[in-house]
């Protein structure tokens, strides 16, 4: 997209690598097929419901699951997996230039 242009939106060329993390029971279910990752839909899901990578970063999805998973109610205290993911990401909206987000 060229400097200046109104649009907040881009096509990205490429892949992206992409990593989530998520209980070790459920990452080894999608590993072997037998399910998929759930879409987040909660109300602090700033940018919408989906499911949530961490780009190029297996250990910061493996420390988010962490956290997350401490601040269940009870506590979650089981073990974590990341499953990685090639994405491609197609049209994507545009927040790391600025002439896209003024």
């Amino acid at each position: 997209m060229a400097e200046g242009s109104s649009s907040r939106y881009e096509f990205l060329s490429g892949f992206i690598l992409g990593f989530h993390g998520t209980k070790k029971e459920i990452a080894e279910k999608v590993l072997a097929g037998h399910t998929v990752l759930r879409k987040s839909a909660n109300n602090h899901d700033w940018l919408g419901s989906g499911v949530y990578f961490w780009e190029s970063s297996p250990s910061r999805a493996y420390q988010f699951a962490l956290e997350t998973f401490a601040r269940y109610e009870p506590p979650y205290i089981g073990d974590v997996g990341v499953v990685g993911a090639i994405i491609d990401p197609g049209k994507c909206l545009n927040l790391l230039e600025a002439f896209a987000i003024t």
